[in-house]
């Protein structure tokens, strides 16, 4: 049996398509104030076991919302991916 996770993903219109494979199920959680507004809670769970594969990137853009922080969204729908 593998321990190895795969999720495939992408946004609303499809411009941006990924798959990510977690080899360990176990995540992260930032508390600070960018990543509480970012995902409207009270925290950001994320996963850093390596960079997804993406088979269609067309409308992927990345900002730079903190001095070590990217996020991802597609530039033709809105949706935010990473």
């Amino acid at each position: 049996m593998s321990d190895t996770l795969t999720h495939d993903g992408g946004c609303l219109c499809g411009a941006v398509r990924f798959q990510i494979r977690l080899s360990t199920p176990t995540f992260n959680i930032c508390h600070c104030g960018m990543c509480r507004r970012w995902s409207a809670g009270p925290f950001l769970a994320v996963h850093s076991d390596g960079p997804a594969r993406f088979s269609r990137d067309e409308g992927l853009t990345w900002y730079r919302s903190s001095r070590w922080a990217e996020r991802g969204f597609c530039s033709r729908c809105g949706a935010s991916l990473f």
